[in-house]
């Protein structure tokens, strides 16, 4: 008897020791998040949408890459409203949309040029050196990558989110976006007046 009871507290105490699992089957899995077949490649799937949207919630920042080690994760929205990545795909190059929540509020896009794509990953130049988003799971609506373009500080450098298809409401969305350039001279010409 006493030799089954240890038994089943080692298990009990190696598994509550092992709880750096969160990877890429959880908590998604585990949250109901389906993804159907597809016949199409994952990068014919990113061309096929006008743009790419991440909400701040979906979002589980890692300190180590594959969803190992220590983590973090927010339920609550930041300060300013909802923070999203969104982004477009173009034949050689990842077009980044930004919007600013305050005064003056601008609306500007960067061009990251893409540097490699394979079957399960899409290789980019950031402004701080190679960005990588890795494939994990998708369908023709939606995505779950892992990345080290999003992340948490230093301390979390890994970033696996959801990535879904952009609904816009206005045709003409894109248009409200000005290169990056024409963004940094209108903030100098602000700033001069």
């Amino acid at each position: 008897m006493k030799k089954a009871l240890f038994i089943i507290l080692s298990v009990a105490l190696f598994t509550a020791c092992n709880k750096d699992d969160l990877g890429i089957d959880n908590p998604w899995d585990k949250g109901g998040i389906d993804f159907a077949d597809t016949k199409l490649s994952a990068i014919e799937v990113l061309k096929s949408a006008e743009s790419w949207n991440d909400d701040y919630t979906n979002r589980y920042y890692y300190a180590e890459p594959d969803g190992k080690g220590e983590y973090y994760h927010s339920d609550e929205t930041p300060l300013g409203g909802q923070s999203w990545i969104q982004f477009s795909v173009m034949s050689d190059k990842l077009r980044f949309y930004y919007q600013q929540t305050m005064p003056p509020f601008l609306h500007y896009y960067k061009d990251l040029p893409i540097i490699e794509v394979t079957d399960d990953m899409v290789v980019f130049e950031g402004s701080n050196g190679q960005r990588y988003f890795e494939i994990l799971k998708y369908d023709e609506t939606k995505f779950l990558i892992e990345t080290n373009f999003i992340k948490r500080g230093e301390k979390f450098p890994y970033c696996i989110t959801i990535l879904e298809k952009g609904k816009p409401t206005d045709s003409n969305w894109a248009d409200k976006y000005i290169p990056y350039e024409e963004y940094l001279k209108a903030l100098e010409e602000l700033e001069n007046k």
